[in-house]
């Protein structure tokens, strides 16, 4: 067997590790247009970052709010009965703010991850750095693409309870 003959099962091999920003014909370089692209996007991920942790915290400040008045109507406060019924679902829609804010705030540090690698890579135009922006944002947009089938997942869900609901109660 000649050593001339390339192997059709061999993985492939590529010289873009290393290369930095310019103009290199061989398709491999790192461009100045990139580095431009990703300059231009990283205001923009940035101030969606930042609006959601502001977001975040008023969704915070508002669980809180929630779990007290919860915890009020469970206890009896000032003029209402020991007890009320309305209190499991007040604490049970705090549950639900408190995960919403989880998620505002995980997905806002995803986005400023993304934002800090942009910079990284436009000051030094490494295809590391490149690679490491790219993977952030790759996991920013999986997160969003979870979350995006789990919402769908719950909803057909609550669709399927609410008819069977409705079709139990209107049998009896």
């Amino acid at each position: 067997m000649s050593s001339n003959v390339n192997d059709a099962f061999a993985t492939p091999k590529s010289d873009v590790a290393g290369t930095t920003i310019g103009n290199n014909n061989s398709g491999n370089a790192i461009t100045t247009g990139i580095v431009d692209q990703l300059k231009r996007t990283r205001p923009w991920v940035l101030l969606i970052s930042i609006v959601g942790f502001i977001f975040t915290a008023l969704m915070a400040i508002g669980t809180v709010g929630i779990f007290f008045g919860g915890g009020a109507a469970m206890m009896g406060g000032p003029g209402m009965p020991r007890g009320i019924g309305g209190g499991g679902l007040i604490i049970g829609m705090g549950v639900m703010y408190l995960i919403m804010t989880i998620l505002y705030f995980v997905i806002s540090l995803f986005l400023l991850k993304y934002a800090g690698a942009i910079k990284r890579f436009v000051a030094s135009g490494t295809a590391q750095d490149m690679e490491a922006a790219l993977k952030h944002q790759a996991s920013f947009w999986k997160l969003i693409g979870i979350l995006t089938l789990l919402t769908i997942v719950i909803m057909i869900v609550m669709m399927v309870v609410g008819i069977g609901g409705a079709l139990m109660g209107g049998a009896f």
